[in-house]
């Protein structure tokens, strides 16, 4: 009695092939989500120093304007006697438009 077995060699290699196709998804994965991870990251920081910027300009807006309104209803003098004051002007929420 001899027995033959019969191997389907269409099948060889499957496994294989199909763990490669999925470790190879996974990393575009990852990267794709390290990628969206690092935009957002960058966003929050753009948004932060465009903030930062416009309450310096804020800030400036504000002193300047107490400056020219002392030297327009008085004098230069009127000017270097409120220096102290100008350098304590800061924006406050009540001004923000937004």
């Amino acid at each position: 009695m001899h027995i033959q077995l019969h191997i389907n060699r269409t099948n060889e290699g499957y496994a294989i092939i199909m763990s490669m196709v999925s470790g190879v998804s996974l990393m575009l994965l990852s990267a794709a989500m390290s990628w969206t991870s690092g935009s957002a990251v960058q966003t929050e920081r753009n948004i932060e120093f465009f903030k930062s910027g416009s309450a310096a300009e804020a800030a400036t807006d504000k002193v300047l304007s107490a400056i020219c309104q002392s030297y327009q209803t008085e004098d230069e003098s009127e000017v270097y006697n409120n220096l102290s004051t100008y350098r304590a002007m800061v924006p406050t929420k009540s001004e923000d438009p937004a």
